[in-house]
């Protein structure tokens, strides 16, 4: 029970006491009787007024928590929409960054459309869009995003690569890459894509490791 709630009882009771001394009267009582009576409904009054004054302290008190924890909500809720709010632009921001980084890509690529057809020249198409992907592969890295690297025999990783089929190769170990079906990318060094892979896996050695030889 709270000081509150245990005070507005003690209030109660006393209340209880004043009422039965009324309605019992005094006229059974002798003077000896009635004095010390009177001392001690003295006291009570004096008690029943100090609790009265607490508890009215306690409310104003509970109203003023209240009050302080309606405010801090307040506060939170804007807070939070104010951090959606930001969060919001942040990433429409870097949208379009990004964007504005990969609109030369695509005009590189709508000049050299418009120059194959005016041009019978192989060469000339293929240097435009060597370019072209030069400028689309420096404006990925400009934002984080890289190839993920395959060495020559590298071991398959299944942090980096997935494996889309298997090869049986005797000039090559076991459990090596064979071949890149498609790259992979990296973003601020996180795999968002998996390098696609071959991976070599020698029938004649899986077939030793069944027998137990």
């Amino acid at each position: 029970m709270t000081n509150n709630g245990k005070n507005e009882e003690i209030i109660e009771d006393l209340e209880e006491f004043k009422r039965n001394r009324t309605e019992d009267g005094d006229d059974h009582n002798t003077g000896e009787e009635l004095i010390e009576n009177k001392e001690v409904l003295d006291r009570l009054e004096k008690e029943y007024e100090r609790l009265k004054e607490e508890n009215k302290k306690l409310k104003e008190e509970m109203g003023k928590k209240k009050e302080e924890v309606l405010r801090i909500m307040a506060d939170y809720e804007n807070l939070k929409k104010r951090l959606i709010k930001d969060s919001d632009y942040k990433i429409k921001n870097a949208i379009s960054k990004f964007a504005v980084s990969i609109l030369p890509v695509v005009d590189h690529l709508e000049m050299a459309l418009s120059h194959s057809k005016e041009s019978a020249s192989f060469e000339s198409l293929y240097e435009g869009v060597e370019l072209t992907l030069k400028q689309f592969r420096d404006a990925l890295k400009k934002h984080g995003v890289e190839d993920i690297k395959v060495e020559n025999d590298e071991k398959f990783d299944p942090n980096f690569h997935e494996a889309m089929m298997i090869e049986s190769r005797d000039d090559k170990e076991n459990n090596v890459i064979t071949k890149v079906l498609q790259k992979g990318y990296l973003m601020h060094g996180n795999v968002i894509r998996p390098v696609k892979v071959a991976v070599n896996k020698k029938e004649k050695q899986d077939k030793e490791v069944e027998n137990g030889d």
